[in-house]
């Protein structure tokens, strides 16, 4: 047996692209209340959109010129309660009968392919079926055969009605009042016996008219047997149908309630995020707050460091001064380290020169002792002790 097809998914939240549809309806020629199922099965109300076929952009209004009935509870329920309907009823008589109607179905089995559907009930072979009635049980052998009603001149021990309505019709012509009185009581006579004679037939038992049960539209205990075996065999292929499709049907309704869950896991996940998002958003609205602080103190370093740069490049300005003054202070510095070192060897000759006259005997031979003349002593070096020889001369009145 093939599966049924689904035209659209299952779709419980109404927003699956898949089964958005673009249906074209022709209405009915009256003027009030036309109205038709929606082709591709229950679909979301507050989706339905109704226009004429030539016009795009004329969309008609729900309460105005249209009305949705059939609303599926199922559905609804499982749709978390957003209304699913399944007919229209077209209200306004001005509407054209070509027309357009765009809505978003609910799609699963709701939107069984009818092809598919007419396929599997010709696969079924449900008018096919055969029945061996020989395999029936506690059926009588023979069936009550139904009223059967024969030709009055067909039956046995009636012969003398002919004769007296043969007589009955020869006295109505001729018009005998005589006759026509034996007539009437021939015909009281007639329709007494007729009736005993038909109550008879009626009341009694058996194969009355010896028919067997064929000429009776009946069958024998094999031919029943035979049928009831095929009707048997059908049903229970049917039953097996059933319980295919009761599995089928708890399956979906566990993958329904799977999908219900996890869409009220979804829908928890969702609310979660929406916290996150308001304590991010909270969080983002304070950092914003701190970012304009920063920004307001990075702008105030800016324009210190900007008046730091200024102050670099006077301070490199004058550096470069300096570096000129150390450059030529740097020169000014070796010449005095030049005239120090010739200062400290004219010290260190001095000192030699010195030593050598502190450690010669006569260090001073133009010179006098003033008291004891002669030669004067290393050791003797007091400026007043001392006098030239020609001061000595001098005094003497020599020179």
């Amino acid at each position: 047996m093939p599966d049924i097809l689904f035209q659209y998914p299952l779709d419980l939240t109404g927003a699956a692209s898949s089964n958005a549809v673009n249906v074209p309806v022709v209405l009915g020629g009256g003027k009030v209340n036309r109205a038709f199922a929606f082709p591709a099965g229950p679909f979301y109300a507050d989706t339905f959109r109704m226009r004429p076929a030539n016009q795009p952009n004329t969309i008609y209004k729900r309460g105005t010129d249209y009305e949705l009935i059939y609303i599926h509870p199922a559905y609804m329920k499982l749709a978390k309660n957003r209304e699913i309907c399944m007919g229209v009823v077209v209200t306004n008589p001005a509407i054209p009968t070509d027309i357009v109607c765009l809505a978003q179905v609910v799609g699963g089995p709701q939107s069984a392919v009818i092809s598919a559907i007419k396929q599997a009930l010709a696969d079924a072979n449900l008018e096919d079926r055969k029945v061996d009635f020989a395999d029936l049980r506690n059926v009588p052998d023979t069936f009550a055969a139904a009223p059967a009603f024969k030709d009055l001149g067909d039956l046995f021990g009636f012969e003398y009605i002919i004769t007296q309505l043969a007589l009955m019709t020869d006295a109505i012509n001729s018009g005998n009042e005589v006759q026509l009185q034996q007539i009437l009581a021939a015909m009281t006579d007639m329709q007494t016996q007729m009736m005993a004679a038909l109550q008879s037939h009626i009341d009694a038992k058996g194969n009355v008219h010896a028919l067997d049960i064929h000429q009776a539209n009946g069958l024998t205990e094999t031919e029943i047997r035979a049928l009831i075996q095929t009707v048997q065999t059908a049903i229970n292929a049917v039953l097996a149908d059933i319980g295919n499709l009761k599995a089928a049907d708890t399956a979906l309704g566990a993958r329904i309630d799977a999908v219900v869950s996890a869409l009220g896991s979804w829908n928890d996940q969702l609310n979660s995020v929406a916290l996150n998002y308001q304590k991010a958003a909270l969080q983002q609205a304070d950092l914003n707050s701190l970012v304009l602080q920063l920004q307001k103190m990075v702008n105030d370093q800016n324009q210190v460091i900007n008046g730091l740069k200024q102050r670099i490049s006077d301070l490199e300005s004058a550096g470069s001064d300096t570096q000129q003054q150390i450059q030529d202070l740097s020169g000014q510095l070796n010449a005095l380290k030049q005239q120090v070192a010739g200062l400290q060897n004219s010290i260190n000759t001095l000192s030699q020169n010195l030593q050598n006259h502190v450690n010669a005997d006569n260090p001073h031979p133009n010179y006098l002792h003033k008291q004891y003349g002669g030669v004067v002593q290393a050791a003797v070096h007091v400026n007043s002790s001392l006098t030239s020889r020609d001061d000595v001369q001098a005094e003497a009145g020599s020179r």
